[in-house]
């Protein structure tokens, strides 16, 4: 075994017995969630899940900015993102949320091309959707998504109260 392996294994060993699990997630198994529309039509194409919770945490698929209920995807940045929040929204409220986007606590969002105008658009939507939470938020920029005309796409996790 080389220096790094056994250092790698030994950190790996010292969190697995130090990490202790929080309000009975324990015994919770996970629960893997489809969303109506468009995105079942992808869980089933691509064989993913939306979301999956496991007690009161909810991690959620990227979500793209097509129309969740046709899959029409405008090359509009503004329209694509408003599409990947409202996704969202389904996604959280096939998981058991009340609350929707004001459970989210992270979010990833992966940016084509402009990522300015990108970060300035997910900024409004979440001022405007959520104005009281403060998720955790990393962006990045990618050359590529999924789907050719995709200028956006932003996954999340949740806690639902």
């Amino acid at each position: 075994m080389s220096i790094l392996s056994f250092i790698i294994s030994s950190l790996a060993t010292c969190v697995l017995a130090t990490s202790k699990p929080t309000s009975g997630d324990a015994a919770a198994s996970p629960i893997f969630i489809g969303t109506p529309g468009f995105g079942q039509n992808l869980s089933t194409e691509f064989h993913y899940s939306q979301a999956v919770r496991i007690g009161n945490y909810v991690k959620i698929s990227g979500q793209g900015g097509w129309d969740p209920q046709t899959g029409e995807l405008v090359t509009d940045i503004a329209t694509q993102v408003n599409n990947a929040f409202d996704s969202l929204t389904l996604a959280l409220k096939a998981v058991g949320s009340s609350n929707g986007l004001a459970d989210l606590i992270s979010i990833n969002s992966y940016h084509v091309g402009d990522i300015a105008a990108g970060l300035g658009n997910v900024t409004a939507v979440m001022e405007k959707r959520i104005p009281k939470v403060l998720p955790t938020w990393t962006a990045v920029g990618v050359t590529g998504l999924a789907f050719a005309e995709q200028l956006v796409e932003i996954q999340a996790e949740a806690w639902i109260k």
